[in-house]
């Protein structure tokens, strides 16, 4: 199977990333019961100096119809005691099936989403073969409480 991924383009002249500068939840700190989650948005200069950032769509049938709200950075959960940038590079990996990009990575911020979930999140530029991507399975209950799979 293969991941909906997409690369984004428009006019910059660098990483200005307006993608953390959409509505957000509130600032948090830490706390407990707080699912946390990390992330790394992969970027490029395309031609005539697009900046360009990788996006991932989930699958499964829940999200088949479904593109507004949907489009997102890799990312994934990770425990209190796991460093948030390596988590964030792992699960990178596990989406996409590919290795992040190497290069300098730059912490951008970490916000709550309305769901609660604390995300950090790091950009790092670099060019990702999406040709080459390839996306992990599981069997979902489908329609949810139906039995079925």
């Amino acid at each position: 199977m293969t991941p909906r991924v997409s690369l984004v383009t428009g006019a910059s002249s660098g990483i200005g990333l307006d993608w953390w500068d959409a509505p957000r939840g509130r600032t948090t700190g830490s706390g407990t019961g707080v699912v946390l989650s990390a992330g790394l948005l992969a970027y490029r200069n395309g031609p005539g100096d697009e900046l360009q950032v990788l996006l991932v769509h989930p699958g499964g049938p829940f999200w088949a119809r479904k593109d507004l709200g949907a489009w997102s950075i890799p990312k994934g959960e990770h425990g209190p005691d796991e460093d948030a940038r390596t988590a964030a590079r792992r699960d990178f990996a596990e989406e996409l099936g590919v290795a992040p990009p190497d290069g300098d990575e730059r912490f951008l911020g970490q916000r709550r989403q309305s769901s609660g979930k604390q995300v950090s999140v790091w950009a790092v530029e670099g060019h990702v073969e999406v040709d080459r991507t390839c996306s992990n399975e599981v069997t979902v209950e489908w329609p949810r409480g139906s039995g079925r799979q």
